[in-house]
């Protein structure tokens, strides 16, 4: 009977105990840092900067006061779209004054085409008069052969003559009226704006800049013991730091001719995909060898020394896993790590305790 009641309270300090061993595992806490990949650490690499292939700057065919601007810089644009007026009320009055001038010179081939027939008429009438001996030759030619003559000139080449130029002149201003209008030749983005309305502009100093920024190069220069080992259509890898992306591209354009102010040979990597994080002006790395392989710098702390080699815990979904990791170099806070870890995980940098693979953890 003592056998008997001895056997609850055994169960129940086992089940404290195994109650109070999860308890422990489940309290584990942890710290954690996200993995980011490092610069490469290459040092065979092409400096260069990020140009639109694309790019126009843009400058006004007439100077006048600016009335209207429609973009500003950041604004995406179509070909075609516009972008600018120019205040060009004086020549609308000139366009309406030359309309005129047209409408005239019109109505004046026509009065010249009507007069041209009544002196044909007039000229086969005298003539017959002529002919019968009814009318003496002085009197046919003064008053039937000149004014002929004269009628036919004034149609057929005087009065069309007026005609072409008047309609020349209003062509000329409606040109000029036009180039009141500015539009982008391109689709892109402007990149730069240099007026305001009010302001006059002319025609030496640009007013906008747009430039297509999804269609970019690298353009570099490189000294002759690289420019021998490039050639056009040759893949690259490019890595932008400020747009933290490593690209494709390939080589579009060698120069043959050293740039003695750059003291080197151009050279343009045209970047396949870019997207719109990759600005002009950036400055990025060229690897013509193709990219190098991947460092990430962790924290020192996040390294597990064991026999041979080192390990990490990776944190995921409220559990932590191993992981054999290859260290490059170790400093005072930070490792160098090529293997065993890949951008975007993250790594444990404390736990209160030690870990085990596949231990649960809190995140503190």
């Amino acid at each position: 009977m003592k056998l008997l009641r001895r056997v609850p309270a055994v169960l129940m300090a086992a089940l404290f105990f195994i109650q109070g061993c999860a308890g422990r595992e489940a309290g584990v806490e942890v710290a954690i840092e996200k993995i980011r990949a490092s610069a490469p650490v290459s040092t065979d690499y092409i400096t260069g900067k990020i140009e639109a292939l694309d790019s126009v700057t843009i400058y006004p065919k007439v100077g006048g006061k600016v009335s209207q601007v429609t973009v500003d810089v950041g604004s995406r644009v179509k070909a075609g779209q516009v972008l600018m007026k120019i205040d060009m009320s004086e020549v609308e009055a000139l366009r309406d004054q030359y309309r005129a001038a047209v409408e005239d010179a019109e109505a004046g081939v026509k009065k010249a085409r009507i007069d041209l027939e009544t002196a044909a008429e007039n000229y086969r009438r005298g003539l017959s008069l002529y002919q019968s001996g009814a009318l003496p030759k002085s009197d046919f030619e003064n008053r039937y052969a000149v004014p002929y003559e004269l009628a036919k000139i004034q149609a057929e080449e005087t009065a069309p003559h007026k005609l072409a130029q008047a309609r020349a002149v209003l062509q000329s201003v409606e040109a000029n009226l036009a180039n009141g209008v500015i539009t982008s030749p391109i689709d892109g983005e402007v990149t730069a704006r240099y007026i305001n309305p009010g302001e006059v502009c002319s025609t030496s100093r640009p007013v906008l800049l747009v430039a297509n920024p999804s269609r970019v190069v690298v353009v570099a220069y490189v000294d002759d013991k690289k420019i021998n080992s490039l050639k056009p259509g040759q893949k690259v890898a490019v890595k932008v730091d400020s747009a933290d992306k490593m690209l494709e591209a390939e080589v579009r354009n060698l120069s043959f001719t050293l740039d003695p102010a750059a003291r080197g040979y151009q050279v343009k990597f045209r970047v396949a995909e870019a997207g719109f994080t990759v600005k002009p002006g950036m400055f990025a790395r060229v690897y013509a060898g193709g990219e190098p392989p991947k460092r990430f710098v962790i924290p020192k702390s996040a390294l597990v020394e064991e026999k041979g080699g080192y390990s990490v815990f990776v944190y995921s979904g409220g559990k932590v896993t191993k992981s054999p990791v290859q260290v490059e170099r170790i400093s005072d806070r930070l490792a160098v790590v090529v293997s065993g870890v890949s951008e975007g995980q993250e790594l444990v940098v404390y736990s209160s305790t030690g870990l085990e693979d596949g231990m649960a953890v809190t995140v503190r």
